[in-house]
């Protein structure tokens, strides 16, 4: 049976702590390293809802994308959700674990998930710098694949391409900017936030960038290039679940080989809007 610091090592050699934004969180939010886990739960989101369904299916670890204590707190306040959720987890021996910023230059983080359920193909890195612990460093594409470039075969309009995001993701909506019409064979990735790339995007020949979410006055800039490049966004929910597969599968793969007996499950979750 594997222990905390087991799982983590996992995920780590994919997602190192060192390759996060210096902004971010990422590491062991609540719990015990040392501590045994029989069944551990993978989420997008630390929610009292998906704390508690870990609870009551017995897990011992939550992994999650983004993370429990964030921004940072400097009280525990049971009476707040985070306190409330971090008071339940101790009480009732489950530790949380997140992988945030690092997980999204991985080769097992949401992008390469993204475009793998896209059915992209020739795909390739194109977010050559990027700004880590406050000094600007090149990275390989085996080192950041935080924003990728795939090839749509065959080329679509963009209003049929927006059409395929929406089924493929199971969104409720996508919006779209652009001229409906131009036709999109390469195409510019990112799950979640992704409008600080928008004009790397354009820059690298990008037909469309399809992202979780890009802001209203980047969308309006973008739509002053008419046929050059088409937005897409398809919601920051949506555009990083597929990752949750990945994680069970990464897992998965490190139990078979190391002869862990262990249960792991995905926990959906749900997108926090309403639409209406």
């Amino acid at each position: 049976m594997p222990k905390v610091k087991d799982i983590i090592a996992v995920l780590e050699n994919y997602a190192p702590p060192t390759s996060a934004e210096s902004w971010d969180n990422p590491g062991l939010q609540v719990g015990d390293y040392n501590a045994d886990v029989a069944k551990l739960t993978v989420a997008l989101d630390p929610t009292p809802d998906i704390i508690s369904d870990s609870i009551e299916m017995g897990a011992e670890l939550l992994v999650t994308h983004h993370p429990l204590l964030f921004p940072s707190i400097s009280t525990i306040d049971t009476g707040t959700p985070t306190g409330d959720s971090i008071a339940h987890a101790i009480i009732n021996g489950l530790s949380i674990y997140c992988a945030h910023t690092n997980l999204d230059r991985s080769s097992k983080g949401p992008t390469a998930a993204l475009v793998q359920t896209l059915a992209l193909k020739n795909v390739t890195s194109i977010d050559a710098q990027k700004n880590m612990n406050n000094k600007t460093e090149s990275l390989t594409e085996a080192e950041n694949m935080s924003v990728l470039m795939g090839e749509l075969s065959p080329p679509l309009s963009l209003l049929d391409f927006a059409q395929h995001v929406k089924r493929s993701l199971g969104a409720t909506i996508v919006r779209l900017v652009g001229n409906e019409n131009m036709i999109v064979r390469f195409v510019a990735v990112c799950g979640g936030s992704g409008g600080d790339y928008l004009n790397l995007a354009h820059e690298k020949g990008a037909h469309v960038f399809v992202t979780g979410e890009v802001g209203y006055h980047r969308a309006l800039q973008a739509s002053f290039w008419k046929d050059a490049m088409g937005v897409i966004e398809a919601g920051h929910y949506y555009s990083e679940r597929g990752v949750l597969d990945e994680l069970v599968r990464l897992i998965d793969e490190a139990s078979s080989h190391f002869g862990w007996e262990i249960s792991t499950v995905a926990l959906p979750g749900k997108d926090p809007f309403i639409y209406i």
